[in-house]
């Protein structure tokens, strides 16, 4: 640690800050390098609290919704296979088949587009 006993304030030195920039060591210089200190101690302590918090939330967002995500289809599952099986195999057919047609709609469409130019 400088200390300003150590050092004559009135004397002009070259110091190196770490960027590359070359500056006059001297007691406005010394408020300098405290007030840069401060700046990235809170900053980076700050950034690095906004980023755990940020990521955080949204894992536990990302959690909650898979595990209720998850438990709603289980549910739906049995429920379809226990009560309804035959709806269930209806109703599946039904989902395969607006899946298949919705994705070759969409893929035709766009080769279309495509193939049309602007």
């Amino acid at each position: 640690m400088l200390s300003l006993e150590r050092w004559n304030v009135d004397q002009v030195l070259v110091f190196d800050v770490g960027n590359g920039a070359l500056l006059p060591f001297g007691s406005s210089f010394l408020l300098f390098l405290l007030l840069r200190a401060f700046f990235f101690i809170f900053f980076d302590f700050f950034i690095s609290v906004v980023l755990f918090v940020f990521f955080f939330f949204v894992v536990c967002i990302f959690v909650v919704l898979f595990v209720f995500f998850f438990v709603c289809i289980f549910f739906n599952f049995v429920g379809f296979f226990l009560f309804f099986n035959d709806l269930f195999f209806l109703f599946d057919l039904f989902l395969v088949f607006l899946i298949i047609t919705s994705g070759c709609s969409v893929f035709c469409g766009r080769m279309g587009a495509e193939l049309r130019g602007p």
